[in-house]
């Protein structure tokens, strides 16, 4: 699969575990290869996608450089909508829609 023919859906309950597990799938990537690139275990890879554990910014970044996404994107992902007291939940939406918007014309 051509990764640009479909870009990433971040929906708003999902979590930084569940996109990277979606995206290294996406690119048709096994757990073990991304273990491998970046020198980790493929338990912690299993662990980053379901949230058991949170990975280092040089980590993240390290993936957003294979999965070929914006560490800021990444970062955006874990953040808890709740947390955005000052956002209205209308204006996250407005938000996600642009990140979505953005990533379909592969901007970021």
């Amino acid at each position: 699969m051509n990764t640009k023919e479909k870009a990433t859906d971040l929906d708003e309950g999902a979590t930084l575990g569940s996109l990277l597990k979606q995206e290294r799938k996406l690119r048709g990537m096994t757990k073990k290869e991304m273990a491998e690139f970046l020198n980790l275990s493929q338990a912690y890879i299993g662990q980053l996608e379901s949230g058991e554990k949170i990975p280092t910014l040089t980590t993240l970044d390290k993936i957003g450089l294979k999965l070929q996404i914006p560490v800021g994107l990444l970062m955006l992902s874990s953040v808890n909508q709740n947390d955005l007291t000052p956002l209205k939940k209308e204006d996250f939406g407005t938000i996600m829609g642009v990140v979505r918007m953005a990533l379909e014309k592969r901007y970021l």
